[in-house]
């Protein structure tokens, strides 16, 4: 725990050679279960990076199956809002960030999606989610899910989006 009250919670992805599938397993059970119990506490907090890495090209990369977890084993407890961080769009590298929350979203709710999308994942929908909030020139793996259901996308996308710049 940092000065702030901030505490990492790391997992270890799936390409990580260093770990057995094992020890990856039981690593990553640990972690979870951790997460479980922060969320199970009104009023925590956690902040999480789906994607697991940052793009170096701002383009959204595929979001990991972690979130998907996270929100199976605390969907008693937890509310997910997808929240954009754009300020390499706004203002000059590094100096100031906008801040964009989406529209909160339970477990419950991103599984009735599924049985509309049964192709896409609660991940899927998550980053979805995220995705509605930025440029679409910024969608990178998620572009190619917006083509093939453009009902995903937010009616009016770049005005939607333009409203935050």
């Amino acid at each position: 725990t940092d000065a702030y009250g901030a505490r990492i919670i790391p997992l270890i992805t799936d390409g990580d050679k260093r770990y057995s599938e094992e020890e990856k397993a039981e690593f990553n059970k640990k972690s979870l279960d951790s997460i479980r119990k922060i969320l199970a506490v009104p009023g925590n907090v956690l902040l999480l990076n789906p994607e697991g890495t940052r793009s170096h090209n701002r383009q959204m990369l595929d979001g990991k199956r972690g979130l998907e977890l996270i929100l199976l084993r605390s969907k008693d407890t937890a509310v997910a809002v997808p929240v954009s961080s754009q300020y390499h769009f706004v203002y000059p590298f590094g100096q100031k960030t906008r801040v964009i929350p989406g529209t909160p979203v339970t477990y419950e709710e991103l599984k009735a999606r599924r049985k509309l999308y049964p192709d896409l994942t609660i991940t899927d929908f998550m980053m979805i989610d995220l995705a509605n909030l930025i440029n679409p020139r910024s969608w990178g793996y998620y572009k190619a899910i917006f083509d093939k259901h453009p009902g995903l996308a937010h009616p009016d996308q770049e005005a939607y989006v333009d409203r935050f710049y």
